[in-house]
């Protein structure tokens, strides 16, 4: 039996925690999982307190588990700056490494400060112990350049649904953003869309799963606009909307493979996305490549009109997550862990 250590934002707010408790969870066949916390929601100092005590843990976990696969879950900036020093003590103590990239600009931050970060980036990774992950393959084409060529490709995966509801049970013009309310996902976007289809007096409503209600990006709702901002959902409540909206909306300018697309797909729910997510489906959903909200309301306002449409999005869209699958993907993972 081979033990994997995930490690990473366990238990934080985000994709990437819910990406690493799943395979936590569902490990590939003849292998066990345990996870290692990286990050902390709160303070600074608490981040700073649970990335020292974990790299300590790190050692004894090692030992006491017999580990032999170290997998570690990073995104960019100062994420990559606290794994950098969790691949290097896995090193150290001999034990292989796999690094998940879970963000969409990693490329960008690689190239920032003139390139310092992306040389320590393709340092680490040119170690034959290390074994670099992209989530798609749009993200190894940009990562690329300094994970390497010996970048794979393996995805997030997605438990498959036991029923997908239909156009009836589904609320009509209820669109569903999910994500945090970070410069990145473009919550104000989204407030500017469903202003503008509120302008064209369409039958719309907007639901913001992880914004608070409090949020300063809410401040440009207009009058009469239903805006529900619910906070962070659990899981269970968000796989609930993805069951009972009309569409899922992604107006994000970065993205690496959001496990609300995925879901969304298996569920047969259209989505209407950003150029950030082109290339993660053909026929379940629109691309609408413009920052312009009136665009986008136009973009919506044909899909409200056109039932034979929406029929055949969501029709695509289980057929297009298998790839997506737990036990496709879960075979991936088995193939690098026994490589």
């Amino acid at each position: 039996m081979g033990i994997v250590l995930h490690i990473g934002p366990i238990n934080s707010r985000g994709g990437m925690s819910r990406t690493i408790k799943a395979m936590i969870d569902n490990p590939p066949d003849g292998w066990s999982a345990f996870g290692l916390e990286s990050h902390v929601d709160g303070s600074p100092w608490s981040k700073l307190r649970v990335w020292r005590k974990s790299l300590r843990r790190l050692n004894h976990m090692v030992s006491d588990l017999g580990v032999d696969i170290i997998h570690v879950h990073t995104a960019s900036d100062i994420s990559w700056l606290r794994k950098r020093s969790f691949i290097k003590r896995s090193l150290k103590l001999g034990i292989p490494v796999v690094v998940s990239i879970h963000a969409g600009d990693f490329h960008e931050f690689c190239a920032s400060s003139f390139g310092l970060f992306g040389l320590d980036v393709r340092n680490t990774m040119a170690n034959e112990n290390v074994f670099p992950v992209s989530l798609s393959s749009k993200g190894k084409d940009l990562f690329s350049q300094w994970t390497g060529t010996s970048t794979i490709i393996v995805p997030n995966f997605v438990m498959r649904p036991k029923k997908i509801n239909s156009q009836k049970n589904r609320k009509f013009g209820r669109l569903l953003f999910v994500g945090r309310d970070s410069k990145e996902k473009r919550v104000t976007l989204a407030i500017q869309i469903a202003n503008a289809l509120h302008s064209r007096g369409l039958d719309t409503s907007l639901v913001l799963a992880g914004v608070e209600k409090d949020s300063r990006s809410l401040r440009d709702a207009r009058n009469g606009v239903d805006v529900d901002a619910r906070g962070w959902l659990d899981q269970t409540s968000v796989s609930e909307l993805i069951d009972s909206s009309w569409s899922l909306l992604v107006t994000s300018e970065y993205e690496a493979l959001p496990m609300c697309v995925i879901e969304a797909m298996s569920s047969g729910l259209p989505i209407i996305g950003s150029e950030a997510i082109e290339g993660l489906f053909s026929n379940s959903g629109i691309i609408v490549n413009s920052n312009d909200p009136e665009i986008w309301a136009l973009r919506i306002s044909e899909l409200l009109e056109d039932h034979d449409k929406w029929q055949s999005l969501s029709k695509s869209g289980p057929r297009e997550s298998t790839i997506f699958d737990a036990d496709r993907v879960r075979e991936s993972w088995l193939i690098l862990y026994n490589s």
